[in-house]
């Protein structure tokens, strides 16, 4: 699980790895902001390294896109107002088809620029 702060709410949020257990729900919700969404039972590794199950909702945005039951995707951990934890899934597979340097011929080593400082200097005549 990955700690993460929204940008936009300011809130603390957890990514994590989600696996997808059976066919999303024929029915389509609606949010109070109008966008649709489903219902999608996943399977995941809690924090003290127990698999937990959940529903999680998956927004038109992501379903239309296709996902697979028994593969892994992106999940999203939020709490909300009512003190209630709601999970989104994401069609992102997750770890899918990451590069490694392996696949590639040569990499030279990029070092990062150095940091320097600047220190203001006020000069008084006399």
């Amino acid at each position: 699980m990955k700690k993460i702060t929204n940008p936009v709410t300011g809130q603390t949020e957890y990514q994590f790895e989600g696996k997808l257990l059976k066919a999303l729900s024929e029915t389509t919700l609606q949010n109070s902001n109008g966008k649709n969404y489903k219902l999608a039972t996943i399977e995941f590794v809690d924090v003290h390294g127990v698999i937990q199950k959940a529903s999680a909702m998956i927004y038109e945005g992501n379903y239309s896109k296709g996902v697979d039951v028994g593969k892994e995707y992106v999940c999203t951990a939020r709490k909300g107002t009512d003190n209630q934890i709601y999970i989104q899934m994401s069609h992102l597979e997750a770890n899918a088809d990451r590069a490694t340097i392996d696949m590639f011929a040569d990499f030279e080593e990029v070092e990062a620029p150095a940091k320097t400082t600047s220190k203001a200097v006020n000069l008084i005549e006399s």
